[in-house]
């Protein structure tokens, strides 16, 4: 399973980038024809890849530790900010996620929550028409 980090406004160029991934020795740098962003593969962790943009870092790993491990990198390697990741997954990762018992059930929670809230809401009224039920037997 390949999980996506993005991390916006880390305060560096496309040439900031390039410049300090160069300087590092740390990465290989594959330019883009396009000019927008540019692809690092560390060498330390090849299966991970790296996009940099202007103002942002795209992280692709197959594992979370694996990430922390890229991340210390990226920030050793070209100073920027790495906080508050955003995690995405790929259509064919989420449904694997979605087929499993705990990921099933957080889909319904989250499509579902008003009719949950309100069948909680009838479950609690019963327990306590029953306990008051059991009080006077």
């Amino acid at each position: 399973m390949t999980i996506q980090l993005t991390y916006h406004n880390t305060g560096l160029t496309v040439e900031d980038v390039l410049e300090r991934a160069e300087k590092s020795g740390m990465f290989k740098i594959r330019i883009r024809d396009d000019g927008v962003h540019v692809m690092l593969l560390s060498e330390q962790h090849p299966s991970a890849k790296v996009q940099a943009l202007n103002n942002a870092v795209n992280v692709w790993c197959r594992d979370p530790v694996q990430h922390r491990e890229v991340k210390e990198l990226l920030k050793m390697t070209l100073k920027g900010s790495f906080k508050n990741p955003e995690l995405m997954f790929n259509p064919g990762e989420l449904r694997k996620i979605q087929e499993t018992p705990l990921g099933l059930i957080s889909t319904f929670v989250y499509y579902h929550s008003s009719e949950i809230a309100c069948a909680l809401d009838e479950v609690i009224k019963n327990m306590d028409n029953w306990n008051q039920w059991q009080k006077r037997v």
